[in-house]
């Protein structure tokens, strides 16, 4: 996160904030909704795993769908 600067449509963690001020809460919030995008990419790529290294589908698309409909 530290390595985008803070613009309009993407808000970073603050580098240096006080104890208790308002910077330290929106740096906790930040982190914990981090935590949540980071959880749920997880299970996506453990679920769909062409979501992995390689990001190669193993199946033709066309082929999946016919196997599905049918």
């Amino acid at each position: 996160d530290s390595g985008y600067p803070q613009e309009l449509h993407l808000h970073t963690p603050y580098s240096t904030v006080s104890t208790g001020s308002a910077e330290e809460q929106y740096n906790a919030a930040h982190s914990r909704g981090r935590c949540v995008v980071e959880r749920c990419n997880g299970v996506l790529k453990n679920r769909f795993r062409c979501l992995l290294k390689h990001r190669t589908l193993h199946y033709m698309p066309e082929v999946a769908c016919s196997i599905i409909n049918s």
